[in-house]
């Protein structure tokens, strides 16, 4: 197995400000250094010019004295190297976001360069993106403290990148993905001691996930998808020096290769891999292969006197040949532990070293979500685990969920196997239905919306009707007998049988249908009374045959079917274009191209026109409060009869000036 070593690069090439910076007495009070801020708020120095000359000159300042200084940087791109050198105080670097709208860049430009490194013990970066260039041998962050909002990427692709050094007491929450590089690592230790290491809700994808060369390492709700190996601890100096002891919580790892020629005895292939004196525990663990003929935990005792251990409980360990592997060799020795764990037998053994007890533990098949790595509502994973373990370190799984749930319904809660805990929970539900249907007509009723927050849960649906009908599906039909109010209820019912329904309530007319089928609705012939006419004070409304008064006009046309009426009221505007669009004018816009627009200038609608001629009075009054200009007009009728079907047709007039 491979001890991953590469020294720390790049901070001597500092910015070119540092060597003039002024000094300031060692109890210079602690200053916050501002570079493109839209505010000068709460700012002690404001750099100007800013970019990244202003962050250089911002650097250089705070390394210059003792005091424990900030750096706020706005949004914008800066090319380093940056550094927090040893003769400043510690460091706060806050930018103004690693995504979205508004984001800090750091960045380099050549090769062997450390884009931000933070020398100073109790230094930290928040809210950055740091972004490694098609070079060699680059490193994005070399922390002395703590790093959270941070983004590592190598969008052009890297060679031998480093997402973090970390080579003392540290914690990372982030995302790396440097998964496009060529032996890239994510999380990197090479100096030898017993410092303590922290990831925690990250991301990462590299070549090489996290090398843990010594020291305590804690990584809990991580995601780690990495092309050789998932998580790596080894002895420093070579195996002489200190040990890792590496714990791993509720998190997901990930091999990925499905070229296992890479893999060798130069850069092994695995999921989690221990050498030396050093351990592994992994507690609620997911580590997923994708069916290679690696290992996916292997404990490799190669050193004398030294024992190599991997210890592994609820965890479970798919997609590998073999899941678990123990060698040992040359006076060294390897153990491994698992218990309630799920992991394919025969254990690879080799040198004397023993497999595992299969009290417990099992090997059936974990049964993941398609797409996913959360457990199925039918995984023989769920409720598997300890029965004692009524309560866990962390109380959430890597979702987020709350951990030991009664997940199969049996009354007892009990922990899963893996990194997701299942929930059992109830689906959700929304019915729909038109407003009103002629009696006999086919009444369409449909699922809206339906969900399950549980992955992989899929729904069935069953409708039952106020007069004993029933159907199922997403969208039915029903042919009620009766007029009036009518309900249809749907039942969502996921695959443990927890429920949920929504009614939708439907006017059933008393006119019947001539058809079976609700003929889609036609309008013809027509007309209106004047084209051009004054306004009056009148609302629209559905008219009688009668002769209409001079003020205003009369719409008439036949209709083949009982329908809802919509009256959309339109005029043409000026505008200028402006791309593909025709904005209203502006001062901007005003040396663009004259078009025309259309206006929508209100609606008038009627629940229900009867078959037969309709004629609708109108003076002009869309409401109480509301009626149209003087000036010309297009009036579309659109027509909608009980199962959702529109037609329409337009005629236009113009209104005049009493």
């Amino acid at each position: 197995m491979k001890v991953l070593r590469r020294s720390v690069r790049g901070s001597s090439a500092l910015v070119a400000a540092a060597a003039s910076a002024a000094v300031f007495a060692a109890s210079a009070p602690a200053a916050v250094y501002c570079v493109d801020m839209a505010s000068a708020a709460g700012c002690d120095h404001v750099e100007s010019p800013g970019g990244t000359a202003g962050l250089a000159a911002a650097f250089a300042a705070a390394n210059g004295d003792a005091a424990a200084d900030t750096i706020e940087v706005g949004a914008g791109v800066y090319t380093g190297p940056f550094a927090a050198t040893a003769g400043g105080g510690s460091l706060t670097v806050i930018g103004a976001g690693s995504t979205g709208a508004a984001v800090t860049t750091l960045t380099v430009t050549v090769d062997s360069q450390t884009v931000l490194a933070l020398a100073v013990a109790g230094s930290s970066v928040s809210h950055v993106h740091l972004e490694l260039p098609n070079q060699t041998g680059d490193t994005a962050l070399d922390l002395n403290g703590a790093a959270s909002d941070v983004l590592i990427d190598d969008p052009s692709g890297s060679t031998q990148a480093i997402g973090v050094d970390v080579n003392h007491p540290d914690s990372f929450s982030g995302t790396i993905r440097l998964g496009d590089g060529t032996s890239s690592t994510g999380i990197n230790r090479t100096a030898n001691g017993s410092g303590a290491e922290s990831v925690s809700d990250s991301t990462i994808s590299a070549i090489e996930g996290i090398s843990a060369t010594s020291g305590n390492w804690a990584i809990d709700h991580s995601k780690v998808a990495a092309l050789n190996y998932g998580v790596q601890a080894a002895t420093g100096n070579n195996g002489t020096g200190t040990p890792a002891i590496v714990a791993i919580d509720d998190s997901l790892i990930r091999v990925t290769t499905t070229d296992i020629s890479t893999c060798g005895a130069i850069v092994p292939c695995f999921a989690l891999g221990v050498s030396g004196s050093s351990t592994i525990t992994g507690d609620r663990v997911t580590v997923v292969g994708a069916d290679q003929q690696i290992a996916g935990a292997w404990a490799l005792g190669a050193i004398s006197g030294e024992t190599a251990k991997i210890n592994l409980n609820s965890t479970v360990v798919s997609g590998f040949t073999p899941a678990l592997k123990c060698s040992q060799s040359n006076g060294g020795t390897a153990t491994l532990t698992a218990d309630y764990s799920d992991f394919a037998t025969p254990v690879a053994t080799a040198g004397g070293c023993a497999a595992p007890p299969t009290a417990h533990n099992t090997s059936a098949p974990p049964d993941f979500v398609t797409g996913g790595f959360q457990l199925k509502w039918d995984s023989p994973l769920i409720d598997a685990s300890d029965p004692h373990a009524a309560f866990v370190p962390h109380p959430t799984d890597l979702d987020g969920n709350p951990r030991v749930v009664d997940g199969n319904g049996d009354g007892a809660a009990v922990l899963d196997i893996g990194a997701f805990e299942y929930q059992r929970r109830a689906p959700s539900v929304t019915a729909q239905s038109v407003a009103q249907a002629p009696i006999g007509a086919n009444t369409p009723f449909a699922v809206k919306q339906a969900s399950d927050p549980d992955p992989g849960d899929t729904l069935t649906f069953s409708w039952s009707f106020d007069d004993g009908g029933s159907a199922t599906g997403t969208q039915v039909t029903h042919v009620f007998a009766t007029p009036g109010p009518h309900t249809g209820t749907v039942t969502a019912t996921d695959p443990t049988g927890l429920t949920a329904t929504s009614t939708a309530t439907v006017v059933i007319l008393t006119r019947p249908t001539r058809t079976t089928t609700t003929p889609t609705p036609r309008i013809s012939d027509l007309r209106q009374t004047h084209t051009r006419w004054r306004e009056g004070s009148k609302l629209a409304r559905l008219g009688r045959r009668s002769r209409k008064p001079p003020v205003g006009t009369t719409f008439s046309f036949a209709l083949n079917t009982s329908a809802a009426l919509k009256l959309i009221f339109t005029r043409s505007a000026s505008g200028r274009r402006v791309g593909k669009k025709c904005d209203a004018p502006s001062h901007a816009n005003r040396r663009k191209h004259a078009c025309n627009r259309t206006i929508t200038s209100g609606t008038v609608t009627f629940q229900e026109a009867g078959v037969g001629m309709v004629k609708i009075t109108f003076q002009g009054r869309l409401s109480q409060h509301k009626k149209l200009r003087p000036g010309r007009y297009k009036l579309t009728i659109a027509a909608t009869n009980a199962v959702g079907r529109t037609t329409s047709h337009a005629l236009t007039f113009l209104i005049i000036v009493d």
